[in-house]
C-alpha cells in the first residue's frame, strides 16, 4: 500500500519517476505482486484453526501452485527493483544535470557581480576625474576657497562669539519668515566675517537635514553712513525686491571679553603672564576693549601683538601704548619686520608686496618660486628658493596660511590690502616692474 501511495503521489512529469510510474498501471506489476501476495497469505492464513488437518492432506496438492505464487511474488519484487534503480540512476543524473546548472549559473553571478563591480569602480574614478575636472575649472575662475575661508574663521572664533546676534529680535524676525533678506553692514574691522560665519554655522546646524541651503558671500566695500541710507530707502521702496531688514553687525564688549579670554588661553606665553598673576587677565580684557572701538580686527592684532611680550613689564608697556587706529596698529605690527637684519627685512617686504599686488591669492610654493626669480634671469634655479619656514617668520601676524590646505597665503584683512597699497603707493611702480 506504502509502494501504491508513493507511486500514485508523484508528480507525471517526473522523468526519473517514469520506470516506478509504468509498474502502477492497472494490472501491472504491482497490481500484480498485490494480488499474489494476497493468494499466498489467504493460503497460509488457511491452515489455522479445525481445517488444519484437511489442509495439510491438500497441501502436497497446493505446493506447486504455492511455489508459483513465490516465484512470481520474487520476479515482481525484482522487477519493481529494477525500476526503481532505473530511476535513481535517472534522478542522478538528473540532480547532477541540475548541479551544472546552477555551477553555471554561479559562474554566470561571479562573472556578472565581477562587472559590477567593475562598473562600480569605473564609476567611481569617473566621478573622482570629473571631480578633479570640476575643481581645475574652478580654480580657473578664482582660486577663492569660500570652504576653508570658513573653516578658517570659525576656527579662529572664540565660543558663542556673536551669541547676542543669534539671539536678537532682528535675527529671530529674519529666521522666522520666508522671502526675507537680512541686510547687515558695520565698520570695517567690526568682526562681519566673523558674524557672517556663525550665523552660516548657525544655519548649518539649525537646518543640518537641510540639502538646499545657499551659502552667500558678500563682500562689501566701505561707504558714508548717508549713502547706506539712501540704499536702504531704495531697497525698502522698490516693490520688484524681496523685502529687506536691516541690522548694525557691530562687536560688543562680552564678544571682546570672550575672544580675549580664548586668546589668553591659547597662547602660551601670554597665558604664563596671567597664570602668575591672574589679575592681569582683567587688565587685558579692560585695555583692549577701551581701544578696539567695536572692531575684531583691533582686537586681534593686539593680542597678536601682547602675545609676543617676554616679561610682565614689556606686557604692561605694550598694553599703555596699544594704538586706536589700524594704521597704528598695522605700523606697530610691522615694527619688528623694520628691527630684522637686512636680508629678512628685504625678504619680507617682497613677500609683502607679491601678496598685495597679485591678482589672486597666492601659495606658499607660488610665492618661493617668484622670490626665486631676478631680473635678467633665463633659467630657473632651484637652490635659489627659500626656505618654507622663512615665510612663516615674517608674518608679523599680517599674513594668514589657510587653515585647511595650509597652502594658501593672503592679508589678514582687505584694510591691511589698503594699507599695503597706501603704504608702497610711493614705490608702486617699480614694484610693479618687479612682479
Amino acid at each position: 500500500m506504502s509502494l501504491r501511495f508513493r507511486v500514485d503521489d508523484c508528480k507525471p512529469k517526473s522523468t526519473w519517476f517514469a520506470a516506478v510510474r509504468f509498474m502502477g498501471v492497472p494490472n501491472g506489476p504491482i497490481d500484480q505482486l498485490q494480488v499474489a501476495i494476497t493468494d499466498i497469505a489467504a493460503k497460509v492464513s488457511g491452515s489455522n484453526g479445525h481445517n488444519s488437518v484437511k489442509n495439510a492432506i491438500k497441501w502436497p496438492f497446493q505446493k506447486k501452485e504455492a511455489q508459483r505464487v513465490l516465484d512470481k511474488i520474487e520476479r515482481m519484487k525484482l522487477l519493481i527493483n529494477l525500476a526503481f534503480q532505473e530511476d535513481l540512476s535517472k534522478l542522478v543524473f538528473s540532480i547532477k544535470a541540475d548541479v551544472q546548472l546552477l555551477t553555471r549559473v554561479d559562474n554566470r553571478l561571479e562573472a556578472l557581480n565581477l562587472k559590477i563591480e567593475e562598473l562600480v569602480a569605473k564609476s567611481k574614478d569617473d566621478h573622482k576625474r570629473l571631480e578633479k575636472e570640476r575643481v581645475k575649472i574652478i580654480n580657473w575662475i578664482s582660486r577663492l576657497n569660500f570652504n576653508s575661508t570658513q573653516h578658517e574663521v570659525l576656527s579662529k572664533r572664540a565660543p558663542n562669539t556673536g551669541s547676542h546676534f543669534l539671539n536678537s529680535e532682528t535675527f529671530a524676525k529674519w529666521l522666522g519668515k520666508k522671502g526675507q533678506t537680512l541686510w547687515c553692514h558695520g565698520i570695517p574691522g567690526g568682526g562681519k566675517t566673523v558674524f557672517a560665519a556663525t550665523v552660516v554655522d548657525h544655519l548649518h546646524q539649525v537646518f543640518a537635514k537641510r540639502t538646499d541651503i545657499v551659502e552667500r558671500h558678500l563682500k562689501r566695500e566701505r561707504f558714508p553712513e548717508s549713502f547706506g541710507n539712501r540704499s536702504e530707502s531704495f531697497l525698502e521702496s522698490s516693490s520688484s525686491l524681496m523685502l529687506w531688514m536691516s541690522a548694525q553687525w557691530t562687536m560688543g564688549n562680552d564678544d571682546v571679553e570672550q575672544y580675549v579670554r580664548y586668546r589668553i588661553s591659547k597662547e602660551g606665553r601670554l597665558g604664563r603672564h596671567v597664570a602668575r598673576d591672574p589679575a592681569l587677565e582683567g587688565l587685558i580684557i579692560k585695555e583692549v576693549q577701551s581701544r578696539t572701538q567695536h572692531m575684531f580686527l583691533l582686537a586681534q592684532l593686539h593680542i597678536d601683538a601682547l602675545a609676543t611680550k617676554p616679561t610682565r613689564r614689556a606686557l604692561e608697556n605694550a598694553l599703555r601704548t596699544l594704538p586706536k587706529e589700524l594704521d597704528q596698529t598695522y605700523d606697530e605690527a610691522m615694527r619688528p619686520i623694520y628691527n630684522q637684519n637686512e636680508d629678512d627685512r628685504e625678504l619680507a617686504w617682497k613677500i609683502l608686496t607679491w601678496i598685495a599686488l597679485a591678482n589672486r591669492p597666492l601659495s606658499k610654493s607660488e610665492i618661493q618660486h617668484a622670490l626665486a626669480v631676478f631680473a635678467g634671469d633665463r633659467t630657473f634655479d632651484e637652490m635659489n628658493v627659500p626656505d618654507e619656514e622663512l615665510l612663516t617668520s615674517v608674518r608679523a601676524g599680517l599674513i594668514s596660511i589657510d587653515a585647511i590646505d595650509d597652502t594658501t597665503v593672503r592679508l589678514i584683512h582687505y584694510t591691511a590690502q589698503e594699507y599695503f597699497e597706501r603704504l608702497l603707493r610711493a614705490r608702486i611702480q617699480s614694484l610693479q616692474s618687479e612682479v
